[in-house]
């Protein structure tokens, strides 16, 4: 039987638990994109709770920094993500239209891209 912390199971098996915690951000996810406002930010709560219950799950853990200014690459991503008192990654948040192939980028995001890319851990979603 699992057990409910912060609306996330936390379930006998890895492939349960990811299960029900990528069926509850679904949930939130859709749920924030119904209302009004720009998508990028309605999505943040999701994706923030999505991040803690995933290094909860793994014990570890977790900050995350929005949009950290990292200014030798003249470039601001939606969240520089600390774990163990490191950054360990950035995120980069997309709408969900956006094809995340790097060789579709055009504009903005192949410039964003280009300073992003060498970044360790640069997700894009």
């Amino acid at each position: 039987m699992a057990s409910v912390i912060w609306g996330f199971f936390v379930a006998a098996t890895v492939s349960d638990w990811l299960s029900s915690t990528v069926s509850v951000f679904g949930e939130e996810w859709k749920a924030a994109l119904a209302g009004p406002g720009e998508p990028e930010a309605a999505i943040r709560p999701p994706i923030e709770r999505l991040l803690h219950a995933v290094c909860d799950n793994l014990r570890v853990s977790m900050a995350y920094y929005p949009e950290p200014a990292l200014d030798a690459l003249k470039v601001r991503p939606d969240y520089a993500i600390r774990v163990n008192r490191a950054i360990t990654g950035y995120l980069e948040v997309k709408k969900r239209t956006t094809d995340i192939g790097p060789t579709t980028f055009n504009g903005h995001n192949r410039a964003q891209w280009e300073r992003l890319k060498d970044l360790p851990v640069a997700v894009h979603c």
